[in-house]
């Protein structure tokens, strides 16, 4: 073999393995580029153990089994029995903690991208949480109309929204009680929490109006205007976070 047939075969060798690594390496500039939605690539190591821990973990349940049903694990599945109202039957990953007398339930609905929680402690169902589902208060002292509650679980605390929409004779500055928070529904704190809301007079007149909720459960309404008609109409919609306000 002369010099020259042996610079060849070198050279080829070195085109072949130059096309090689381009390939490996791609668009990205980068051989080991973390996977993405839109790209292959390879996974981190987060990614990966949170995989593998799922893969190992999660018990394939068959079709219509029951949600409450369910022992303490993490499962996988079509069409629960009991799951929240507003769930398909496309795959759901469900995760049980505790045991007969307490349990948390997470309901991951993946392909709605939606998460439900439920509370069982000592007979007491806390429902399905963050279903979006308003629940109706009755109105007291005279007051006519609606008042709803709904609740969210944002990470460590809940939040409640309550809207308000009643009719109501109302003279004097003291506060009135005009519903109770249902069971589930309370903001867990012993301290008032105070809100503006909107009242209308029988004159007609927009007029502020304040609503206190107390003792965790307790809402009233009390009017700070300076006007001699009564007030007719309150309506108002109001968040409350529902953590703890003493301080440590």
């Amino acid at each position: 073999m002369n010099f020259a047939t042996t610079l060849k075969q070198i050279l080829q060798g070195v085109k072949k393995n130059t096309a090689l690594i381009e390939s490996h390496i791609a668009s990205r500039g980068n051989a080991h580029a973390i996977a993405t939605f839109e790209q292959n690539g390879f996974m981190s190591a987060d990614d990966k153990n949170q995989l593998t821990m799922r893969g190992r973990n999660a018990i394939t349940v068959s079709d219509g089994y029951d949600v409450m049903s369910i022992l303490a694990g993490l499962y996988i599945g079509r069409n629960f029995k009991n799951a929240p109202s507003s769930v398909d039957d496309s795959v759901c990953i469900v995760q049980v903690t505790g045991n007969s007398s307490f349990k948390k339930i997470e309901f991951d609905w993946i392909n709605g991208h939606r998460n439900f929680y439920r509370f069982i402690y000592n007979g007491t169902d806390s429902g399905w949480i963050n279903d979006g589902k308003w629940v109706s208060v009755t109105p007291l002292n005279g007051a006519s109309g609606y008042i709803t509650v709904n609740r969210l679980l944002t990470g460590s605390y809940f939040e409640l929204a309550l809207r308000i929409d009643i009719n109501i004779s109302l003279s004097s500055k003291a506060p009135v009680q005009i519903g109770t928070l249902p069971v589930g529904y309370t903001t867990t704190d012993s301290n008032a929490d105070y809100f503006s809301i909107i009242g209308v007079d029988s004159a007609g007149s927009n007029v502020p109006m304040g609503l206190v909720v107390t003792g965790g459960n307790t809402i009233s309404i009390f009017r700070i205007d300076s006007s001699t008609s009564a007030i007719a109409k309150a309506r108002g919609y109001v968040k409350i976070t529902c953590q703890d306000s003493q301080s440590s």
